[in-house]
């Protein structure tokens, strides 16, 4: 029996994910709020929020909390996340919540200690941070801790991260603002460039979902799509196949997998051999897209594997880490100080 509430969060750019000690991943929303611009109010949060997006009045306005995965806008932040909370906490619980959040690789000191006085605004005992590159390899079962070198892309909806660790250390990384969200882009783009078809964010990414690929095949997979033509400003349909997919988002996957290539080219020698014996990991939703380990495996000449669940590996990676804070104490990242600290220590 836990005498103290302990969650951990996947704060994405596209959908956010808690996980609580004793009983596993208890959410999987959206990270979106949709607000009445002229009320200042808030209308929806999560799946609802996403599911009204484009068709409510005028007034409302649809707003991810992440851009790129970073906050785009600190009270929708705290509003979406307090919302969250509640909805796995309900009530007022007796004990304070310990709470571990994923952050994004390239995250600023700033956005460290933005990120921490959010959750601790909203009541949570203590927050720590770990990196969600990380989080992602340790759910995906990698051996993390041992000397031998692993590689990790993770490709979510608004970055693409990518690694190489040994000793529980990130030896080489990088991460990139494309990933799922500019996929869809891609395909918006190309829906009003090549077919004068205005699609909303829900229908280009069940295009990529349905017959997206990220590689060309012979048989070719169709369905039909519904806008809005920018000529008549009438509502139209089109017949939509899967090459024209995959030739409108090349330029998004070229760009993942040149930034592979280049993290492989500054990887040690000693662990290069590593590599090429136990290939590269994908984890994050991006790596969904029908193809992506092909694609990735014909760019780099190496293996690739796909994780069996790749959308929820960093919050089973926050989750072990949440589960054994002992054995992962190298994960968690070092956030300064925060006006909230410094009021506490000196009252």
């Amino acid at each position: 029996m836990f005498f103290r509430r302990e969650l951990a969060i996947d704060l994405g750019t596209t959908n956010t994910l808690i996980y609580s000690r004793g009983d596993g991943i208890v959410l999987n929303e959206p990270s979106v709020v949709l607000l009445d611009k002229r009320r200042k109010e808030v209308l929806a949060i999560g799946q609802k929020a996403r599911d009204f997006s484009g068709r409510t009045h005028p007034n409302a306005i649809s707003m991810h909390a992440l851009s790129h995965g970073v906050i785009s806008d600190f009270e929708v932040t705290q509003i979406m996340i307090n919302s969250f909370i509640r909805q796995v906490l309900p009530g007022k619980s007796l004990f304070k919540p310990f709470i571990i959040v994923g952050v994004p690789l390239e995250i600023t000191q700033l956005d460290k200690r933005a990120i921490s006085e959010a959750i601790r605004l909203m009541g949570a005992k203590k927050v720590r941070l770990v990196n969600e590159l990380m989080a992602a390899a340790i759910g995906a079962g990698l051996p993390t801790a041992e000397a031998e070198g692993s590689m990790i892309v993770d490709i979510g909806g608004g970055t693409t991260e990518m690694g190489v660790i040994s000793l529980s250390s990130l030896v080489v990384y990088k991460s990139i603002k494309v990933a799922g969200d500019d996929i869809n882009e891609a395909i918006q783009r190309h829906m009003r460039e090549n077919h004068r078809l205005l699609i909303g964010e829900i229908m280009s990414e069940k295009i990529k979902c349905e017959i997206g690929r990220a590689v060309f095949v012979n048989d070719d997979l169709a369905m039909e799509v519904q806008g809005k033509c920018l000529i008549k400003n009438t509502p139209k349909s089109i017949t939509l196949n899967s090459h024209e997919v995959t030739d409108a988002i090349q330029n998004s996957l070229d760009t993942i997998a040149q930034n592979i290539i280049e993290v492989l080219s500054v990887t040690p020698p000693s662990i290069a051999g590593d590599i090429l014996k136990n290939g590269i990991h994908l984890t994050g939703g991006g790596s969904l897209l029908n193809g992506m380990n092909h694609f990735i495996a014909q760019q780099t000449s190496l293996k690739v594997i796909s994780d069996d669940d790749p959308f929820t590996a960093v919050i089973r990676g926050a989750g072990m880490i949440l589960d054994n804070q002992d054995n992962f104490e190298d994960a968690f990242l070092i956030v300064p100080d925060s006006k909230l600290d410094t009021q506490s220590s000196s009252a």
